[in-house]
């Protein structure tokens, strides 16, 4: 059997489905990323989708994903093009009896593998798709898909109750060769990418905190330096690369698995300690499969000026106050902080986000529709349902909202950011 795995979001080979159990009798395996149209497209406010603080990280994900695969005796095709049409004439081309890819629970994402399933088994090849991305999976919920609740505290009280998170996959130490066919220039009719000077263009656009393999990043936050142990305390934190776990880029382009995390959380708490701060990062990961889970249900809704609960709204469409915001420039000098931090490396801590969304919407009464979209081009961790559930939960017009909460900027740079090192560290001087 001759086999093509369309990589997405699972930029892994610990704890991947497809890899780690392969049938018995697969002869090649043809591994292939796309990068569709959205690489280098322009949002129509007139900022790139994909920013080059998140276009450095995916290829940097992308870069150890091919060191990984080469080291089991495979590589990695990237190729730039429409999904649809390139995966099936790779399929036609390398005579692959079998298409398979991790499904996802967003409009644009189920276009294409819609686009995908219909190409190729109209041409006789098989497909199979997989529900990969969440911690629980969505088999072991305690109820069906469309009964899930619509407030995350719901939500977590009924999955706590029976929590079951299956056991993380080792990863292959060998894999099938790809088709001999892939090294014959003819069969070559889409633009293929060089990693190494792709890379080379986004080079300058480092994140700090995730310049490490995940799984080295996740020993070492766990066992290694046991900050784990603190993560309470310190979430809310503003400066440095610990306050957070920092394992969120790595989920949102799947080269880490919610999984490993969670079962590697549970032996810390075996071997070393269990508390408050343990039970906070598994926490979060619910959050994250709360959002990943509505967004399943929501379809485009999720991207809808009415949110969840269609809400009747009168967003303002000023593009003036918008790149005020954008650039740092609100003359509110801890929201500014928190813009610019963004706008020069990709990251901004779990407490900025709050407040700079608060302030868009609640204040300045921008649509967040607005702000989403420069989180999408902007974050190196940008990942689609929890993204925009988290825009509409802050805007008011999510299920589960918070319509009369506007965040006391005073209060919160107060608590957050008493000596003011924070808005010294990216105040005026960036914007």
């Amino acid at each position: 059997m001759n086999i093509l795995h369309w990589f997405r979001n699972d930029l892994r080979l610990d704890d991947h489905r497809v890899l780690s159990a392969l049938p018995a009798d697969t002869s090649t395996l043809l591994c292939v990323v796309v990068l569709d149209d959205r690489w280098d497209a322009v949002h129509r406010l007139n900022f790139p989708r994909i920013g080059p603080y998140r276009k450095s990280f995916v290829l940097q994900s992308l870069r150890t994903l091919h060191s990984d695969l080469s080291a089991r005796g495979n590589q990695l095709l990237v190729v730039r093009g429409s999904p649809g049409e390139v995966i099936c004439s790779l399929a036609t081309a390398h005579n692959i009896d079998l298409v398979t890819f991790e499904r996802e629970p967003t409009s644009e994402e189920m276009d294409h593998e819609a686009d995908v399933v219909r190409r190729c088994t109209s041409m006789g090849i098989k497909v199979a798709s997989y529900d990969e991305r969440t911690m629980i999976h969505v088999e072991d919920l305690p109820f069906p898909l469309h009964d899930l609740p619509s407030v995350f505290t719901s939500f977590r009280t009924s999955v706590e109750r029976s929590l079951t998170i299956r056991n993380p996959r080792p990863a292959c130490t060998a894999l099938p060769r790809p088709p001999e066919s892939l090294y014959d220039e003819s069969q070559h009719s889409f633009d293929l990418v060089d990693l190494s000077a792709e890379f080379i263009q986004y080079a300058d656009y480092q994140t700090p905190g995730i310049d490490v393999l995940p799984l080295d990043r996740l020993f070492d936050y766990t066992f290694g330096r046991q900050l784990a142990a603190s993560y309470k305390e310190t979430r809310n934190g503003l400066l440095g690369t610990d306050y957070s776990t920092r394992f969120s880029p790595y989920l949102s382009v799947g080269s880490l698995s919610p999984r490993r995390i969670y079962h590697t959380i549970r032996d810390f708490e075996h071997n070393v300690i269990a508390n408050t701060s343990t039970y906070w990062i598994i926490f979060e990961l619910l959050w994250r499969d709360f959002f990943r889970f509505r967004a399943s249900i929501m379809g485009r809704r999720l991207f809808l000026s009415g949110g969840e609960r269609g809400t009747r709204t009168s967003w303002k469409h000023d593009h003036q106050l918008f790149d005020k915001w954008k650039f740092g420039r609100t003359g509110q000098p801890f929201i500014d902080a928190n813009m610019n931090e963004l706008r020069q490396t990709g990251w901004m801590s779990n407490r900025g986000r709050q407040n700079v969304a608060s302030y868009l919407t609640k204040t300045l009464g921008i649509d967040w529709r607005w702000g989403a979209s420069w989180f999408e081009s902007q974050l190196v961790d940008y990942d689609c349902p929890s993204n925009w559930g988290n825009w509409q939960y802050v805007a008011g017009v999510g299920a589960d909202p918070r319509e009369h909460r506007v965040f006391s900027l005073e209060r919160q740079a107060a608590m957050y950011d008493p000596q003011g090192e924070y808005v010294l560290r990216w105040g005026e001087r960036w914007g």
